[in-house]
């Protein structure tokens, strides 16, 4: 059960990555 927590969060971790992504990139054609 742990690791399906641990799965999801993960999971989580790399969404906000690919957000963080897609903002530099949007910052970065605005520029």
């Amino acid at each position: 059960m742990e690791e399906e927590h641990k799965s999801d969060l993960e999971r989580l971790f790399e969404q906000s990555k690919n957000d963080d992504n897609l903002i530099t990139i949007q910052t970065t054609v605005d520029t």
